[in-house]
């Protein structure tokens, strides 16, 4: 009688102790897929704040497209110098004329704002 009762106290243990490790085994397995979808989220945040590192600090790129805007501007601003002598001659030529005199363009000073304008330099970092 002894050893069926230990023989049912065995048993009863055993299926405990199966039970208990399946229980541990399911919770290792969520604890896993927990850990997976952690990763994959610090994962996107890393890329995601790489990229905007990337962004801000890239310096070269964002030099080079300062520069080719510089380089834009400068032209335009010679443009509108040539445009605007040109004017300044045409005007002269016409006071010239009203006032019977002749004027050499060449020999007139230019205006203090387009003599003191000078073309934009580029700002360079290291």
């Amino acid at each position: 009688m002894s050893a069926k009762k230990d023989q049912g106290h065995i048993s009863s243990y055993t299926r405990k102790l199966r039970e208990n490790v399946k229980a541990i085994l399911e919770n290792y397995g969520e604890m896993l897929k927990a850990a997976k979808v952690r990763a994959a989220e610090n994962l996107s945040k890393l890329v995601s704040d790489l990229k905007e590192f990337l962004i801000l600090n890239d310096f070269s790129s964002v030099n080079d497209s300062c520069t080719q805007h510089i380089s834009e501007l400068a032209a335009a601003q010679a443009k509108n110098r040539a445009e605007l002598e040109a004017l300044y001659s045409q005007a002269a030529a016409l006071a010239a004329g009203v006032a019977g005199q002749t004027v050499n363009p060449a020999a007139q000073p230019q205006s203090q704002e387009l003599q003191q304008s000078q073309p934009v330099q580029p700002h360079r970092t290291m």
